[in-house]
């Protein structure tokens, strides 16, 4: 199978890449030129320099392509203007480059967010039908780039994924938290009740290679997530008692998010 990955080079990407090279797949990483490949050093792919931006070169990247895992894009920016440049605009580039190919357009598998639709409502679960309210700019940006995907159902089959908050090897958002545990600080923002999702990057890696292994036509979305639902406290609790610390809780007001 020939497998591209764009923004293979970081955290979730270089996990997918080494399992697909566990599996004998033909992989094109898509990256930025001068991002780091530490990640990837040994494993057998061919690497397209570009940015998602660059339409001529995705061209040549997507030539024979299967199926497109779209992972590059930005939690954090200067600006919103720029998460819809690079979120949403940079996935419409992906998805035209996708249907250039008419005859036998690739799987694009776009990677978005459960901030995409926000918060669950009267603690009910969020699930692919889940009316779509994101609080944010970066959730905004996600969504809109779903849509884009729907807009192209007839010319792309594709598959949304949203992801809850991502912990693992390589990691560094959740990392910094641990670190903090680890000195004896437990840091809180907004209510120590807030409710979190969560999911390992191996199970998230393992459920997007299921993905790909099935047939589609238009488009489908998933929320994957570990099915336990765990307060802010409770994650607190559960690292300290890993790192053998009792941290003390120091909170911030939900305004310092």
């Amino acid at each position: 199978m020939r497998t591209v990955v764009t923004g293979g080079a970081g955290f979730i990407g270089s996990h997918l890449i080494e399992a697909l090279a566990c599996r004998g797949a033909d992989i094109v990483c898509v990256e930025r030129r001068g991002v780091s490949r530490r990640w990837l050093e040994g494993i057998d792919l061919t690497w397209s320099e570009c940015g998602v931006d660059d339409e001529v070169a995705l061209a040549r990247a997507f030539d024979g392509a299967d199926v497109v895992f779209h992972l590059a894009g930005l939690t954090e920016a200067r600006s919103d203007a720029e998460l819809h440049r690079v979120n949403t605009e940079g996935t419409e580039h992906v998805l035209r480059t996708a249907a250039s190919h008419n005859a036998r357009a690739p799987h694009v598998i776009l990677i978005s967010s459960l901030s995409a639709i926000g918060p669950c409502k009267n603690g009910a679960p969020l699930a692919p039908e889940t009316a779509p309210y994101p609080l944010s700019a970066y959730g905004w940006s996600k969504l809109e780039a779903e849509v884009l995907m729907h807009a192209y159902a007839d010319r792309v089959p594709g598959t949304i994924v949203r992801l809850p908050s991502v912990y693992g090897p390589r990691e560094r958002g959740v990392l910094k938290f641990f670190k903090l545990v680890q000195r004896g600080i437990a840091l809180g923002i907004g209510s120590w009740d807030r409710e979190l999702s969560m999911i390992y990057v191996k199970d998230v890696v393992h459920g997007l290679l299921a993905i790909a292994d099935r047939r589609v036509s238009g488009v489908r979305t998933y929320c994957l997530a570990h099915p336990e639902i765990i307060s802010w406290r409770g994650f607190a609790d559960t690292v300290g008692q890993a790192l053998n610390r009792r941290p003390r809780q120091v909170s911030l007001p939900a305004t310092a998010a």
